[in-house]
């Protein structure tokens, strides 16, 4: 019967009750927890924060279709600001589902810039374009025309004035 009360055995109670013993029953002590409850969030800020300071940006690869000789990269004003834009086209009523991507390359070696644009149906290979300019400031100037030809928007790399 004493092992039924401090177990807190409600069965066993039960059955000797029955049987037409006395328990009293006592429910059992739970160990107090040793450590206290881990700050899930602070911990998470904390690796976040290490995340970020250790983080190489990476820069945008130049598209393989491009495949010029040289040094080539996207070009871009400051890192993260790259001139490179992937759109898509979903038109459900005529079955029309198209991407298109622009990017401003910079070949450094020529100091050229060229504006590279490639289309076609989402599957697909598609097409694609280089157009060079004369320098970047035209550079620039084409591939926000595309941009807003396509988009409707102005092309803002910060994407403050983007609606």
């Amino acid at each position: 019967m004493a092992l039924a009360s401090r177990q807190g055995s409600g069965r066993m109670a039960q059955v000797l009750s029955a049987a037409g013993l006395q328990v009293a029953v006592s429910s059992p002590k739970l160990a107090a927890p040793t450590t206290a409850m881990p700050d899930v969030d602070a911990d998470a800020r904390r690796e976040l924060e290490k995340v970020e300071a250790n983080a190489k940006p990476t820069p945008i690869p130049v598209h393989k279709a491009y495949s010029m000789s040289g040094e080539n990269k996207v070009f871009a004003e400051k890192q993260g600001l790259e001139c490179d834009a992937l759109l898509f086209k979903v038109d459900l009523k005529r079955d029309e589902m198209r991407f298109y991507h622009l990017q401003l390359i910079h070949e450094t070696n020529k100091d050229l810039f060229v504006l590279f644009t490639r289309w076609g149906e989402i599957g697909e290979t598609g097409a694609f374009q280089r157009t060079p300019a004369a320098n970047k400031e035209e550079g620039l100037k084409d591939f926000g025309k595309v941009f807003k030809e396509k988009t409707g928007n102005v092309w803002d790399p910060t994407g403050e004035t983007f609606e």
